[in-house]
């Protein structure tokens, strides 16, 4: 999990959860998606109780761990850490109700998973929100063997919808599941304060939506575009868009391994012929349905790899002690399957380039961890602004951080930014428009919202240019060989500013590569006339 973990770059939302996290203040760097901080003149108690677009318990779990120390590793080191949660609780969850032989297999397999391990070293909410599902099934699995866990199941499963709404698969599944195998149950007490414990936890959520319905006519980002109502946002869809089941299949095959998918859901049919893991049939059918109305991309898919291991656990230990079989050959079939998948997430996530990229869902996960010069680009800034002596300006934020006096104090203005003068910089740092906006948050936008560095995109520069004085300009140019925005996005202008330096001798004084080598980033020193 942790091989290079700070160069797997931050190029989807795992941007934006990240630096939010760091302030823990719930703002999308944007006008294109506001937020009640945007809202409000003050701003309201009920909005501290969840975020605009999901509930705030892993935001504030990662500025936990940020606020030890501000850095791409200590942004991820979470997820770390709820993985190695998530592997405990589905070995001792296997071994109470399945065997040790169930217990070990399916640990290993999920340990080696391509998309398990994608998500947690891309510092996705998905592997935090595994391991909240896996404590709740694990207390729910006590809960029906001894009440006295009634209280443990309640909390667990509160924590999973404080996580993300992504769970909501959990309630039909569960209540199912205790029509058709432990209907007593329901005549029992324990099950109702399991209940009511359950909204008692999950009651910020409850009681931000109520109250933003009340105050602006919409819920929040996910409730407003489940109900379709009217709503300041434009997203339509989450993620990839998978509309059908055959598009689903596809995109989990490609990501956990074809081998891997086809083989777990034989386990599961040769499960549920002993009727076993009803559970898991159940959890698989709603999570399935949820993802043909929502749509999804690799990262939410990791919900899948709870329901997938133990039914390929149980495949490999049904056939290694199917009597018809010779042991040496079913051991054979096991060891090689082990191999094949612990080589597949070597090549997907530690070499630095991947082998057969083409054969996704074969010999390479779909989900592979990128780097695309964001990490060293963090670093090389790091360094510029140090070695530079580039101080912090003016609070470009003031009016939104007055909102929340926690930012003020911590991220407001410097006492010595107030002795320069109003727009007069002696220096700014000016990056390329055309660098995907998620990829950006993390170098450019971190750095000028919580700490008043002089940045500038080449489109402010080009607006704000005629108002202001600069005396030098760091000017960090994109290659084809980082995330760039796509032609809908494109502006011109970032190529005209870098050939006009070129025309005028102008040359880059630094190069910034990816950890394969390919040139990312130039960089371009001069007196801005």
């Amino acid at each position: 999990m942790l091989v290079r973990i700070s160069q797997v770059d931050f190029t989807g939302d795992n941007s934006h959860y990240a630096v939010r996290s760091l302030g823990y203040v719930d703002t999308m760097f944007s006008d294109q998606q506001t937020t009640p901080l945007n809202w409000f003149e003050h701003f309201p108690w009920w909005a501290n109780l969840s975020f605009h677009d999901h509930p705030a318990l892993l935001f504030f779990v990662q500025h936990i761990f940020l606020s030890i120390h501000e850095s791409i590793f200590f942004a991820k080191l979470p997820y770390v850490l709820f993985s190695l949660g998530t592997l405990i609780l589905v070995y001792q969850g296997a071994k109470e109700n399945y065997g040790e032989d169930i217990a070990f297999w399916s640990t290993l397999f999920l340990a080696f998973n391509s998309l398990f391990l994608y998500t947690v070293r891309a510092g996705y909410m998905e592997a935090g929100v595994i391991f909240f599902i896996a404590l709740t099934l694990f207390f729910f699995s006590r809960f029906l063997k001894q009440e006295k866990y009634w209280w443990y199941f309640g909390v667990s499963l509160g924590l999973c919808f404080l996580a993300k709404y992504s769970v909501f698969f959990l309630l039909p599944a569960l209540f199912g599941y205790i029509l058709i195998k432990h209907r007593g149950i329901l005549k029992r007490k324990k099950i109702y304060l399991a209940l009511l414990l359950f909204l008692a936890v999950a009651s910020p959520i409850i009681i931000y939506n109520l109250m933003m319905y009340k105050t602006t006519g919409h819920f929040d980002y996910q409730f407003s575009r489940l109900f379709h109502t009217a709503n300041p946002w434009v997203a339509d869809e989450v993620g990839g868009a998978v509309m059908n089941l055959w598009g689903l299949f596809i995109l989990l095959g490609k990501a956990v391994l074809f081998p891997y998918l086809i083989l777990s859901l034989i386990g599961l049919i040769c499960a549920l012929s002993k009727k076993k893991m009803l559970l898991i049939a159940g959890c698989i059918l709603f999570l399935t349905g949820m993802f043909v109305i929502t749509g999804a991309s690799y990262n939410h898919l990791n919900l899948y790899n709870l329901f997938l291991v133990l039914p390929l656990a149980y495949f490999f230990v049904t056939l290694k002690n199917w009597q018809k079989l010779p042991k040496m050959i079913s051991k054979t079939f096991v060891y090689i399957f082990t191999a094949y998948i612990f080589i597949t997430a070597v090549n997907s996530h530690i070499l630095i380039r991947p082998f057969m990229e083409t054969g996704a869902g074969w010999f390479v996960s779909g989900a592979v961890n990128k780097n695309v010069g964001i990490y060293q680009l963090d670093r090389y800034l790091d360094k510029l602004i140090a070695d530079n002596n580039i101080l912090s300006i003016r609070d470009g934020y003031q009016e939104l951080k007055n909102k929340k006096p926690s930012l003020v104090d911590k991220y407001g203005t410097k006492p010595e930014a107030l002795q320069l003068p109003a727009r007069q910089f002696s220096d700014m740092i000016v990056y390329d428009d055309n660098l995907n906006w998620f990829v950006e948050l993390w170098p450019f936008k971190r750095r000028r919202f919580y700490h008043n560095i002089p940045i500038l995109s080449t489109e402010e520069l080009k607006r704000f240019a005629p108002e202001a004085i600069f005396e030098k300009i760091y000017f960090i140019k994109a290659t084809e060989n980082t995330a760039i925005e796509g032609p809908i996005a494109w502006t011109d202008f970032p190529i005209e500013f870098e050939k006009t330096l070129i025309d005028k001798g102008i040359e880059p004084v630094d190069y910034i590569y990816r950890t394969d080598g390919l040139l990312a980033f130039k960089v371009y020193i001069f007196e801005f006339e």
